[in-house]
């Protein structure tokens, strides 16, 4: 008996040593990192222009607020999906006084400021490192706020009013448990399991609720809970087969928007990107609780208004 109590003890620190070396190494990082420095406004710059791209397939979605959450507000999606399985998508949200998304800028006015496709692939690979590096559980490397989108349009130049950057890698590799798929992943072949069972079964459990659900700032019990992405079912949007997805993260943030959970559920086409989702913590103050937990529960999005110019039938 008193054997196996020394063994327990450590293997208990083992993990907590494991884990301690990694966070110190995360922040050890952090000294001399762009990604780290989210008060710094970065731009990437998105020729429309452009007849065609050899680094990416672009897929530029257009949504509607006024079913989800009740107020008429244009939402725009640029996914940039990448021939290896890389997913950069840009969400445009209305500004915090003008419901305009977009505003006409001189690009001289940006002049040093924006970053190129290298730059941004060079950004990705770093952030995406850093979540690694944190057990992936710091996913605010991999979920953004501190990017801006420029456009240039018609022989324009656009700047976007707010702008969520999230970095994702499309797998698709069979996986026989959902605890596999972290946050900055998308599996159209994991296990499906429907949000409403997950936080019922999850109050079983812990006897509480998710912290999922917003309903008082908490946090995930990491390293016990991490975040997670959870495909839930497929649809079928302009004749493409679409999966869903819901994120299994926290709301840490009590003091201004949890940004960070960027499109917390969302649509994916496989030879789009992204064409639909959820911004619960950018709509927040807009509902009340009941009709909050309604969108939450039964996974309710923004579905795709137009793809690529084309109207959703």
């Amino acid at each position: 008996m008193e054997k196996n109590v020394k063994k327990m003890k450590k293997i208990t620190l083992y993990f907590l040593g494991f884990f301690i070396v990694h966070i110190s190494a995360a922040n050890a990082n952090k000294q001399n990192s762009p990604i780290d420095n989210p008060n710094k406004q970065k731009y990437f710059l998105l020729d429309l222009d452009a007849k065609s791209n050899l680094e990416y397939k672009l897929a530029h979605v257009e949504l509607n607020a006024s079913k989800l959450y009740e107020v008429d507000k244009k939402i725009e999606l640029f996914n940039l999906l990448t021939k290896n399985g890389n997913l950069i998508l840009f969400s445009v949200l209305p500004g915090k006084i003008s419901d305009n998304i977009w505003k006409e800028i001189d690009p001289a006015s940006l002049k040093d400021k924006i970053m190129d496709w290298d730059q941004l692939k060079a950004f990705r690979i770093e952030a995406t490192r850093a979540y690694g590096s944190s057990c992936k559980g710091l996913y605010e490397h991999v979920k953004r706020n501190d990017i801006n989108l420029v456009k240039k349009e018609n022989g324009k130049y656009f700047r976007s009013s707010s702008c969520i950057t999230e970095f994702f890698s499309v797998e698709n590799k069979p996986r026989m448990f959902t605890s596999q798929n972290d946050i900055a992943s998308i599996n159209i072949y994991s296990p499906a399991v429907a949000l409403k069972d997950f936080d019922s079964r999850y109050k079983e459990l812990y006897n509480e609720p998710s912290p999922n659900y917003h309903d008082l700032p908490n946090v995930l019990k990491f390293p016990m809970n991490k975040p997670l992405l959870f495909l839930s079912g497929t649809s079928t949007i302009d004749g493409r087969k679409a999966y869903h997805f819901w994120g299994f993260m926290d709301w840490g943030i009590s003091d201004s928007p949890n940004y960070r959970r960027g499109i917390d559920r969302f649509i994916f086409i496989p030879e789009l990107g992204i064409v639909g989702g959820s911004f619960d913590f950018f709509f927040d103050n807009l509902l009340d609780k009941s009709r909050k937990k309604e969108n939450y529960l039964n996974e309710n999005v923004m579905q795709p208004i137009k793809i690529n110019g084309k109207e959703v039938s």
